[in-house]
């Protein structure tokens, strides 16, 4: 439904309530006229038919104006939003865009001033909020903009740029179609209810205050990844959703805010420089583009977004960032998850449907993804919008944290700000999949989509420190051993100490400090250098400055040596195989 047709339903009803022309002018079925005062002279006719349906503003309470709607020569009528600054500053301006829209001026010299006085003397009885971009309106989270669609109850008219990705979030089918289509071709196949999950999880960025975020599924050549953002991206809209990572940053940011509160897939991450992707990674992330100026020099709106994104590649982000030899950093490997998508049973696929091979299970999924888009994902709003307006929301957050919680305390290691953000990340993602689903949008069992996102939280764990894992367990069982044995015994680090003397080991309510000599005997007979590094990796190791191993000693510490650092709260919570 475009904008026009979004004005027509909300106020051309039979609830509206009529406007009323200022006293001076007349409607007839030809067109405004004006009524000279003196009571003799005939009607003035000053422009063809036109009406001011109701004000506008944006929701942020700026660009106040009128919503006004002309018939042009062919019958139609065209809606046309004019601002009151316009009005007052640049009254031509607005003439032409009126004219330019359908309406015929008087041939009287005095219609186009008379035309602005009716503009600016017509008070409608209602009004609405004009919108410039997709997702939720506001924070009452009772509206949403999708594909110049107005979701929800509140009177909104969008006004979004036409073209681009805005014309992607297009329909075709029905969203029960999208469910027999596509939906249940994913049963059985948990990256596929992955993916899904995720583009549903956009809009409830915003209400649960979480960032933008997104997965990254990496694997091999025609191991099915990109089917995997073509039925995620038909939630959405059509296959044309999908962008290329090679995209201009001014491009990228141009798409994401076009697609704010919903879902941006990026195909092909080694297409892009390694330097772009770090900064592309980080802006996404956060939800907004470059400062930029206007041709006066004032400063131009930022572009900002909450959005989900999925992305695919045969290689992973760190190792495209390695290209240019720039180590991949926490932040990047929290925003994009990288997910191995080509280790099961047919690459990303493990049912196929009676398929008889991968290959046209992938080709049957794609042909799905094109027949039936941009229903499921606008249905999910309007159940979300449901379940906010029953007070729900906390219900949602708080299975958030419950789900990330329980993932993180069944690991083997204590966790660090790292791993708790990606499970709070694959839990919005496990939520996100089990609220379409209770909302009967794809045919999957109740735990369907949490399984699925637990699965993927557990391989990127063990992705990420499987091989660090084998170094410390070596290490851990001795040194738990040890620190169980003495650490009651081991004075406290706030002193004091006999002759201004640092003991060989100290401790606190959080942690033990261990001299290089005691360090050495804990490890006795085993590498103790190579026993730093390993617990240093796994996040038991607390290091010093750059890539220092150790750290200074307290200020309460004798000449504050260098000392090894034992988070215990970590070392009690690691687990060894």
């Amino acid at each position: 439904m475009n904008s026009n047709a979004i004005i027509a339903s909300h106020l051309h009803s039979a609830e509206a309530t009529p406007p009323e022309l200022p006293d001076d002018y007349a409607m007839f079925d030809d067109g405004v006229y004006y009524l000279p005062q003196d009571g003799l002279s005939d009607p003035i006719y000053v422009c063809s038919p036109l009406r001011i349906d109701a004000t506008r503003r944006s929701p942020n309470g700026t660009g106040w104006g009128k919503l006004v709607s002309v018939r042009a020569p062919d019958g139609s009528w065209r809606d046309i939003s004019v601002t009151n600054s316009d009005l007052t500053c640049h009254p031509s301006k607005v003439v032409g865009k009126l004219v330019d829209h359908g309406l015929e001026l008087g041939a009287d010299r005095k219609s186009k001033e008379r035309l602005l006085d009716l503009l600016r003397a017509w008070k409608p009885g209602q009004s609405m909020l004009c919108v410039e971009r997709s997702g939720w309106v506001d924070s009452t989270y009772s509206a949403f903009v999708a594909g110049g669609a107005v979701l929800g109850d509140q009177r909104v008219v969008p006004k979004l740029p036409a073209g681009g990705h805005v014309s992607a979030t297009s329909r075709m089918g029905s969203a029960g179609e999208w469910k027999a289509e596509v939906g249940l071709r994913c049963i059985g196949n948990p990256l596929m209810i992955l993916a899904a999950s995720v583009a549903f999880s956009g809009p409830l960025l915003a209400p649960l205050g979480m960032p933008s975020g997104g997965v990254h599924f990496r694997g091999a050549s025609s191991s099915g990844k990109t089917t995997l953002l073509r039925l995620a991206a038909s939630a959405w809209g059509s296959p044309d959703l999908i962008s290329p990572w090679r995209a201009t940053s001014n491009g990228l940011e141009a798409t994401a805010a076009a697609l704010n509160g919903m879902l941006l897939p990026l195909d092909e991450i080694a297409e892009i420089a390694p330097r772009d992707l770090h900064a592309a990674i980080y802006m996404l992330g956060n939800g907004s583009g470059k400062a930029r100026m206007t041709m006066e020099g004032t400063l131009q709106d930022t572009k900002r977004w909450q959005l989900a994104y999925l992305s695919s590649g045969e290689i992973s982000a760190a190792d495209k960032l390695a290209e240019a030899g720039v180590s991949a950093m926490a932040g990047h490997e929290v925003r994009l998850i990288d997910i191995e998508s080509d280790a099961h049973t047919y690459g990303v696929f493990d049912d196929l449907h009676g398929e008889t091979s991968p290959a046209k299970f992938a080709d049957t999924v794609r042909r799905a993804s094109q027949t039936a888009y941009g229903t499921a994902g606008p249905a999910f709003v309007e159940y979300c919008i449901e379940i906010i307006g029953k007070g729900k929301l906390e219900v949602l957050r708080s299975a958030v944290d419950r789900y990330a919680a329980s993932w993180v305390l069944d690991l083997p290691s204590a966790p660090d700000g790292q791993i708790e953000r990606v499970a709070q990340r694959l839990a919005l993602v496990a939520i996100s999949g089990t609220v379409a689903t209770k909302a009967g949008l794809t045919g999957w069992g109740s735990a369907e989509a949490r399984d699925a996102a637990h699965r993927a939280f557990l391989d990127w764990y063990d992705y990420r420190y499987a091989s660090k894992r084998e170094a410390s367990d070596a290490f851990v069982s001795g040194l738990q051993r040890h620190v169980a044995a003495n650490l009651s015994g081991m004075p406290d680090v706030q002193g004091p100490f006999a002759a201004g003397v640092c003991p060989d080991e100290m401790r606190d309510e959080t942690r033990a400090y261990f001299s290089p000599v005691a360090w050495g005997h804990v490890f006795r007979g085993l590498d103790a250098t190579k026993a730093a590094k390993a617990l240093f990796d796994m996040g038991l190791l607390l290091g010093g400055d750059g890539a220092r191993l150790m750290r200074k000693a307290p200020r309460s510490v004798p000449g504050r040596p260098r000392l090894y650092v034992i988070d215990l709260k970590k070392l009690g919570a690691y687990r060894a195989n």
